[in-house]
């Protein structure tokens, strides 16, 4: 019978000892007492956790919370002080970009050696190859040696290996980033892909909205210890209402509007087109308040009204989305 975790914790924690000189490991070391010379510090503290096979699982934390740490229990770069992990699957991990490349190696033969280090058979790869030159889209560097590559190119094809072996669990820390906004959004379809095909992921992100979009449950961790786990919105509502706590809020009778280095509106309407190589660029923004009058300011409670012009480079993307981020104090 199949288990029906694709992982499951139990009670796990990772201690570090931190000393705080470097006689005091050796002193440690040659003393015959039980002595400690070191301060115990937990980056993570008696973890339980179940993940089901095909479950899309999203993960906040602050800086410094054990999120990298949970990860690298997990991928197996290092192994829990106390408690047992079970893994049911064959993992790729989205951590450190690259971080098994050769740099005297060419593309091809990382492909190779990634593949090796995966579990998967030289013929197993020989299947998987044109699948990773082709999402990659590195053209003829492929074939020269990684460590001649832009640091744009080794991402993209560091991402290309991981996400196309086809993995039964799939983790990714923040690395949805790489690249040019183009390779950005053939991630992100690809993420879609995998989570139609039922792999299970594990999603770390500072980005609550993307964590939102794809996750259906999610786990908050704080400090080395599972504050919450449920229902993601649930999750993103509860770490972001603690977040806003911890910050100073500063009330203020207006809000400033800040359009940067863009061009008045009568100048836009007057620009000539001139494509360039991005998906879209913003060229004007200005605020009309109630009244009909642009204005560099609104107080609160006032209508306004936000008129942006912009060039589309690219109108074969499906959907485009304009979104509008309006900062405040908080």
């Amino acid at each position: 019978m199949e288990n029906k975790y694709a992982i499951k914790l139990d009670n796990v924690s990772k201690e570090y000892k931190m000393y705080n000189k470097k006689s005091d490991m050796l002193k440690e070391a040659l003393s015959f007492s039980s002595k400690k010379y070191y301060t115990p510090y937990y980056a993570l503290h008696n973890i339980s956790l179940q993940v089901r096979h095909g479950e899309i699982l999203g993960i906040v934390g602050e800086n410094g919370a054990g999120k990298s740490t949970l990860l690298k229990l997990l991928t197996g770069v290092t192994a829990p002080s106390e408690g047992t992990i079970e893994i049911n699957g064959k993992i790729s991990a989205l951590l450190e970009l690259g971080a098994g490349f050769n740099p005297n190696y060419t593309g091809i033969e990382n492909i190779y050696l990634n593949g090796v280090m995966m579990g998967f058979s030289r013929q197993e790869m020989d299947a998987k190859k044109d699948d990773i030159i082709q999402f990659a889209d590195i053209g003829d560097f492929i074939n020269q040696p990684v460590k001649t590559y832009s640091s744009g190119m080794f991402a993209r094809l560091a991402f290309a290996v991981a996400i196309n072996v086809e993995p039964e669990i799939l983790i990714v820390d923040e690395t949805l980033s790489v690249g040019d906004i183009r390779f950005q959004l053939k991630c992100i379809n690809k993420m879609q892909d995998l989570m139609e095909k039922g792999t299970t992921i594990l999603f770390v992100s500072h980005d609550i909205n993307i964590l939102r979009r794809f996750c259906s449950r999610g786990i908050w961790l704080d400090k080395g210890q599972l504050c919450m786990q449920g229902d993601i919105n649930e999750v993103a509502d509860r770490y972001t209402d603690f977040l806003k706590s911890k910050s100073e809020v500063t009330s203020s009778a207006t809000t400033s509007v800040n359009s940067g280095n863009t061009m008045t509106m009568e100048e836009v309407w007057s620009k000539p087109f001139v494509p360039n190589e991005g998906i879209a660029e913003l060229v004007g923004v200005k605020v009309v308040n109630e009244y009909g009058s642009a204005v560099d300011s609104v107080s609160i409670n006032e209508s306004m009204e936000i008129v942006l012009a912009y060039d589309v480079y690219d109108e074969s993307i499906p959907d485009a989305v304009v979104g509008i981020a309006i900062y405040g104090s908080d």
